[in-house]
């Protein structure tokens, strides 16, 4: 939390540095701070979301909330389609707006997050983030972790499952990989828990996380 927090901060004060004393007019698409009130009430809002954030424990809510479902999935997936056949994860789970909604925001809500977004480029898709790694989604990150290096796929995945007590062959090539995304993408499959998220396709079980 003092990481982020500091970040943003340290820019808040930065702009706030090659803004002062500079004449609006010459800034015409406010990319600086030019008011030391207005500083101050950028920071002060930095002081409200932290604290909230430390109150709130974002990040022990990320980890109950996925390990829920991971506990929900993998209890289904080894009840009703047993654990011969390999199983395949695509698309991308999305944690709950619980959390999401304050640990991104839609730049156009409120001033200091608008402020982030046309001034710095922390951002991703079309929402600024502000709280890093440890509010990222494990379960998307296991799907395609280090892939990269040998074109394996799933490897994590099987750990986060074997983790909670569901032994689930979840190692597949970058090839079915491709095959299972495309299948979903070709019949829209609805993202889990919606009924039809998973699939027997005879040789794998496909998950549909989004």
């Amino acid at each position: 939390m003092a990481n982020i927090k500091h970040r943003m901060q340290s820019t808040l004060h930065g702009l706030y540095q090659k803004g002062r004393g500079m004449k609006k007019k010459s800034d015409p698409t406010h990319q600086y701070i030019h008011s030391k009130i207005t500083l101050q009430t950028y920071l002060a809002e930095v002081e409200r979301y932290a604290k909230w954030l430390k109150d709130q424990g974002i990040k022990m809510r990320c980890s109950e909330q996925e390990a829920a479902v991971v506990r929900t999935l993998g209890t289904e997936l080894v009840r009703d389609y047993g654990t011969d056949k390999p199983v395949v994860l695509v698309g991308r789970y999305t944690l709950g707006e619980n959390i999401t909604r304050y640990t991104t925001a839609d730049p156009m809500q409120h001033p200091l997050y608008r402020f982030f977004r046309e001034h710095t480029s922390w951002e991703s898709g079309d929402t600024v983030k502000y709280v890093e790694t440890n509010c990222n989604s494990v379960l998307n990150w296991s799907v395609t972790a280090f892939s990269e290096v040998d074109d394996v796929y799933g490897q994590a995945a099987e750990h986060l499952f074997r983790y909670y007590g569901f032994a689930l062959d979840m190692t597949h090539s970058a090839a079915l990989h491709e095959q299972a995304q495309t299948y979903a993408d070709a019949h829209d499959l609805p993202g889990y828990p919606r009924a039809g998220a998973i699939v027997d396709c005879g040789d794998y079980v496909l998950v549909n996380l989004q």
